[in-house]
């Protein structure tokens, strides 16, 4: 154990106290992540799971696999085993105490047995002698030892919970030796991103975020992040292989115009400088041919699952449509048409809306929406809208003299209140059974108010639409008649479709 705290706690100094800061531009393509850090050190810790490890303007030298530990829980386990090795030295002490103490005892009995005459002030001496270190032994035995166990059980117990800790909080990581101390180096991780939005409906705005994807237990601090929808495109190179010719020349003198020196780069350590003050964030978004990208400025530390607003206040324009299915919701519904206005392409990702000081999560936009492109919700339950259907007759005719068919006859009541807080326009949407065959006639009575299409195209189509303002605090109400005539020696049901 002692071993494996210096040999991580000796890695941990290097990682933090020896590398230099460097600027890191992580690309997040769809389905892969690409790493590049500048660097002045030629020793550099990756993640373990990094892989197409490359570097330009250097070497690399040797890739090994090392522990990264939290030096706060090291410093813990190490503070709590040298407790440990206290108490069990304590112990130790009080037993071999108490065995030196058990001899003096011994004596003094072999003494008291002895048949050598004794004055009674000697007799007396040796008696309180006995007493004072049986004593001693007693308290040893039944006080001292049995807390000092008491004690070493509390501080292993607490060793055990920190080397559970270690052992879900360590990292394995990938330690990189380069030739020379310059240079950018490159890798690969397995993650990609997705876009989420936050439609306010009230302000017409809507915010996008990317939520990230990385390997667990990875953290990278950035400077940069490169948001793409393009794919990674493998490397186009030569199949064949030069021939290498040797050769010899005479020496001559030049003067060259090479640098002498390399650029010094800035550079960071991957991983979080305890501390560090970040800097505000800039964005630009870039049009390419074959898809988007959004460049993200800002120092921060990324892994798994972290969420990045990229645009905040974007303006839309949003159109609120209300509906009400009597047939099948006892709420109202409400339709969100959402039309971009901005410059920023939307991509495809999840939606939530806020409205009326709800918000409404579960929709998803699955296309890209450009400049001038719209999006239109599915219907959202507003409970506010309370719709009720009642049935206000339903009657069986039986076929006439000489007749050979049955009537069913039935009127529908759909009651409408409207308990937001402003007036709205609402479409009602119904339906009247459609004939199977020829053998069945459906007709209608009476729609009322007018609903937008005419008695005969609702035969058709079965479904129509009343159009109706309902005030604030108030009820609107539409009437549905209609009757079912077949022959009567047949049974009659319904069913979706």
């Amino acid at each position: 154990m002692r071993k494996m705290i210096f040999f991580a706690s000796f890695f941990m100094f290097i990682l933090i106290g020896v590398f230099p800061k460097a600027e890191t531009t992580v690309t997040f393509y769809p389905s892969t992540v690409l790493v590049k850090l500048s660097v002045t050190t030629n020793i550099i810790a990756i993640p373990a799971n990094s892989f197409d490890i490359s570097v330009e303007r250097n070497r690399i030298v040797e890739i090994t696999t090392s522990t990264n530990i939290p030096p706060n829980l090291l410093s813990e386990l190490s503070n709590t085993i040298k407790e440990i090795e206290e108490v069990e030295r304590k112990i130790t002490s009080a037993k071999n105490e108490s065995e030196k103490l058990k001899a003096s005892l011994e004596l003094i009995k072999t003494v008291l047995a002895s048949p050598y005459p004794k004055d009674t002030k000697t007799m007396t001496s040796l008696m309180e002698n006995f007493n004072q270190l049986q004593g001693k032994v007693i308290e040893i035995n039944e006080s001292i030892l049995p807390n000092l166990e008491k004690e070493k059980s509390v501080k292993e117990r607490k060793k055990k919970e920190i080397e559970g800790e270690i052992e879900k909080k360590q990292e394995v990581v990938k330690v990189i030796k380069l030739s020379t101390s310059a240079g950018t180096l490159s890798y690969r991780l397995a993650g990609g991103w997705r876009t989420s939005y936050t439609l306010n409906a009230d302000n017409q705005t809507l915010s996008l975020k990317v939520k990230f994807s990385l390997p667990e237990r990875v953290k990278i601090l950035v400077s940069k992040i490169i948001v793409t929808t393009t794919e990674v495109v493998p490397d186009i190179v030569e199949v064949e292989l030069k021939k290498l010719i040797g050769a010899v020349m005479e020496m001559i003198s030049y003067k060259s115009t090479l640098p002498t020196t390399i650029p010094k780069l800035k550079t960071e350590v991957y991983g979080r400088v305890e501390g560090e003050k970040f800097s505000e964030t800039s964005l630009e978004e870039k049009g390419v041919d074959i898809g988007l990208v959004w460049e993200i400025s800002k120092e921060m530390v990324l892994e798994k699952d972290t969420e990045v607003t990229v645009f905040d206040n974007i303006p839309v324009s949003v159109e609120r449509s209300y509906y009400a299915i009597p047939p099948k919701y006892s709420s109202g519904l409400a339709v969100f048409k959402i039309s971009n206005v901005s410059e920023v392409t939307f991509l495809p990702g999840s939606v939530d809306i806020l409205f009326a000081g709800s918000r409404v999560s579960g929709i998803y936009l699955n296309k890209t929406i450009p400049k001038g492109g719209v999006f239109e919700t599915k219907g959202i339950s507003v409970p506010s809208i309370v719709v009720e259907r009642k049935l206000v007759e339903e009657r069986e005719e039986m076929p006439k003299l000489l007749g050979t068919h049955k009537r069913i006859v039935r009127v529908f009541k759909n009651i409408i209140r409207n308990n937001l807080p402003t007036q709205i326009a609402i479409s009602i949407v119904d339906r009247i059974p459609i004939p199977y065959d020829d053998r069945i006639k459906v007709n209608i009575d009476k729609i009322t108010p007018s609903p937008e299409m005419s008695y005969e195209v609702i035969r058709k189509e079965g479904i129509f639409k009343v159009s109706m303002v309902v005030e604030k605090g108030k009820t609107a109400e539409n009437l549905v008649s209609y009757w079912v005539e077949y022959p009567a020696d047949l049974n009659y049901y319904e069913y979706e479709r």
